[in-house]
């Protein structure tokens, strides 16, 4: 009796999380249209914070899906016309609407090819591919310090969601404010205990968890990536 309790229930929960998978991966495929403007932005000098990305086809995502920064980083595929370009999310753009991309003028001038203006466009995220992004994950430090503590991640194939850290055999999930850092920080506001370890979630309910680091440097680099199209088991020891 109790055998059959504990299999309906497991089977119950495995199910919810393949439904829940299947429908994240949806929205992930999900296309959506708008207008396409441009403006002179520069990888480095966009509201995501990054600085060592050289890929020149960037944008600026509309308020409402920049989504307090966390699609800082993600690759859309835009389509105008026939004309396809894939683009990187560097920035937000506070006056867009809900679908549109404010493009940079690189971005513009290669998809539309005509003067600037408003133009329709089709768009929907994707994975990022190798030739935009490194294969390996890095976790950027601006600063260090063991008191507080703020992670840039770059090299992110698709969506993160959640980063952790572990202090004394604890998960800990770091915070997500833009009124606190603006940009894909994930902040600790306590005393950091070394040694530390990383683990990242992205929006597939993926997890990647990181060799055990001893002291804080400027960049930890992870030797492994997202697949970015299923659940891993690390999720369940969060």
């Amino acid at each position: 009796m109790y055998y059959q309790l504990f299999t309906i229930t497991t089977l119950r929960f495995g199910l919810s999380i393949l439904i829940l998978s299947y429908f994240i991966k949806l929205s992930y495929q999900q296309q959506f249209t708008g207008i396409a403007t441009a403006y002179g932005g520069k990888i480095y000098g966009g509201s995501c914070g990054f600085k060592h990305n050289n890929y020149k086809y960037g944008l600026a995502m509309n308020a409402i899906q920049y989504n307090n920064s966390l699609t800082c980083g993600t690759c859309v595929n835009i389509n105008y016309n026939n004309n396809n370009i894939i683009g990187l999310v560097t920035d937000i753009c506070p006056e867009c609407k809900y679908g549109d991309l404010d493009l940079f003028e690189e971005t513009y001038i290669k998809l539309i090819n005509k003067p600037f203006g408003r133009e329709q466009i089709s768009w929907s995220f994707i994975n990022c591919p190798l030739d935009i992004i490194n294969s390996k994950i890095e976790l950027k430090l601006d600063e260090i310090n063991y008191y507080w503590l703020a992670i840039r991640p770059e090299n992110i194939k698709c969506q993160l969601s959640e980063i952790y850290i572990k202090q004394d055999n604890k998960w800990i999930e770091l915070e997500r404010n833009d009124n606190i850092m603006k940009g894909l920080y994930f902040i600790y506001n306590k005393k950091i205990n070394m040694p530390i370890q990383f683990k990242l979630i992205n929006k597939f309910n993926e997890a990647i968890v990181s060799p055990i680091y001893y002291e804080l440097t400027n960049s930890f680099i992870l030797d492994t990536e997202f697949n970015c199209n299923g659940i891993n088991e690390y999720i369940l020891d969060c």
